[in-house]
Order: structure tokens, then C-alpha cells, then sequence
């Protein structure tokens, strides 16, 4: 072998060399930064660890809480189903309760109707009754009968010689006594006479001017 070739070959496996030492320091440096990232690595893979376990924590809190609030959730739908129940029963009794004072109330309506159509009827035949009563008296004869006459004791007259017959003097004090003895016709039937102020709350007004405007004409004829 020539001298020229052996050169060569030591040239290059001078090369190769030196790029193999070179290649193995940056993978020294590289195992090195491996090496001081070991720990960094471990504090992250316990957070990680933490971390999973802090969230498995949470999800059993979460399902704890959903079935929690799950079942508080049935027992108010239970609670308003009950309530709902409830209320349509009591809705039905109300409204039957209401049907019932209904048919109630237009049977005392009834009552009431008819009562202030007797109460009416009564008041005008009360408020008739007097006029009538008025008014018959006008029929009567005026004519008051004569009273008696009672003869004046005889006193003798010496002066006169005539004797002249007594004169009559009108027997007015019986009449009187029996004017007094015998109360007016008002006071004798203070109801009948006065049928508006007992009967006024079932009557109208109209009909109550009316009444008055009759009574008023039956005592102007009396």
C-alpha cells in the first residue's frame, strides 16, 4: 500500500472522529439538561397527580350534588303534584259551594221579589184605605143636627107686666164633652193614617208623591 492512501484513510477517520466527539458532547450537554429537568419533570407530574385527583374529587362532589339535587328536585315535583291535586279539589268544592249559594241566592231573590210585590200591594191598599176613609165623610150631610133647647128660669120683671117666654139657650156644653170624649180620626188610627212613613221602604219614590198627592186631595174633600 502506498503511502499517499494510508494518509487519505487517517484523514478521514480523523474526521469521523471528530465529528463522533463532537456528536457526543452535545448528547452529553442534552443528557446533562435531562438530568437538571428531572426534578422540574417530577413537581409536574405530581401536579398532574393533584390535579387528576382534585378533579376526581369534583366529580364525585358533582354527582353527590346532582343526585342531591335530583332527588330534591322530585320530592318538590311530588310536593306540587300533591299541591295540584289538592287545589283541583278544592277548586271542584268551590265551585259547587258557588252553585250552590247561586241557586241559594235566586231562591232568596224570589222571596225578596215577592215579598216587596206584597209589601207594595199592602202599602197601597194601607195608602187607599184612608183616602177612601177620607173621602166618605164628604158623602155625609153637612147639616149638623139642632142642638136642644133649654128654657132660662123665669125671673119676674116688676116693671114689666108682660111676661115674655124665656129665651132659648143653645145646649153647646154636650157637644163640647163629646167633641173631647171622642179622639180625631188620626189619633184613632195613627197607622192607617200614616201608611208612607210605615211602608216607605218598599215604595218609590214616585209612587210615594203619588200617595201623598191622593192623600193630601182625600183631606182637602174631607
Amino acid at each position: 500500500m502506498s503511502p499517499l492512501v494510508s494518509i487519505i484513510i487517517d484523514v478521514v477517520m480523523v474526521g469521523l472522529l471528530a465529528a463522533t466527539i463532537a456528536y457526543a458532547i452535545i448528547l452529553n450537554r442534552q443528557i446533562i439538561a435531562l438530568r437538571e429537568s428531572r426534578g422540574e419533570m417530577a413537581e409536574l407530574i405530581q401536579g398532574l397527580n393533584d390535579a387528576m385527583g382534585r378533579a376526581e374529587t369534583g366529580v364525585r362532589t358533582l354527582k353527590k350534588a346532582a343526585s342531591d339535587t335530583g332527588e330534591d328536585l322530585q320530592r318538590t315535583v311530588n310536593k306540587a303534584q300533591t299541591l295540584r291535586d289538592e287545589l283541583e279539589f278544592m277548586i271542584e268544592a268551590a265551585d259547587a259551594l258557588a252553585n250552590r249559594l247561586g241557586g241559594v241566592g235566586e231562591r232568596d231573590g224570589g222571596r225578596d221579589g215577592g215579598r216587596r210585590d206584597s209589601g207594595r200591594d199592602g202599602g197601597r191598599s194601607v195608602a187607599v184605605a184612608p183616602t177612601l176613609a177620607a173621602r166618605s165623610p164628604a158623602k155625609a150631610p153637612l147639616v149638623a143636627p139642632r142642638p136642644a133647647l133649654r128654657s132660662l128660669p123665669v125671673e119676674d120683671d116688676h116693671d114689666h107686666h108682660d111676661h115674655a117666654p124665656p129665651p132659648a139657650r143653645l145646649d153647646v156644653a154636650p157637644r163640647r164633652a163629646a167633641a173631647r170624649a171622642e179622639p180625631p180620626a188620626e189619633a184613632r188610627d195613627p197607622i192607617t193614617r200614616d201608611p208612607i212613613t210605615r211602608d216607605g221602604e218598599s215604595l218609590s219614590r214616585a209612587e210615594r208623591e203619588l200617595l201623598q198627592a191622593i192623600e193630601n186631595a182625600g183631606k182637602g174633600l174631607g
